[in-house]
């Protein structure tokens, strides 16, 4: 079973990419390392992922797609609420299509 971040997208608030994977890292009782050997990348990159942000150029990290797939396989999470929490699919638009 998937889980489910339906509230955090469709709630009051859309919650950062950082906060889900922190939150969900600890859910699962993992260390760093840990999560980043699961998910099958390094730890120095999810660490980034977790800040939000890339220490050294202060600009917003944005996982690629292919990443997020990795990301929703190993912690369980919807890719596709994923892809729309990084800006690769717009929640807006999905809407007006899927009249939700």
């Amino acid at each position: 079973m998937y889980y489910n971040l339906y509230r955090s997208l469709y709630g009051d608030f859309l919650m950062e990419l950082s906060d889900i994977l922190i939150k969900r890292r600890k859910e699962l009782k993992l260390s760093l390392r840990e999560a980043a050997n699961k998910i099958g990348i390094s730890h120095g990159y999810l660490d980034k992922l977790e800040k939000g942000y890339d220490p050294r150029t202060n600009t917003a990290n944005k996982p690629t797609p292919e990443t997020l797939a990795l990301i929703s396989k190993a912690y369980k999470l919807n890719y596709y609420e994923l892809m729309i929490i990084c800006s690769y699919i717009d929640l807006n638009e999905l809407q007006k299509i899927s009249g939700v």
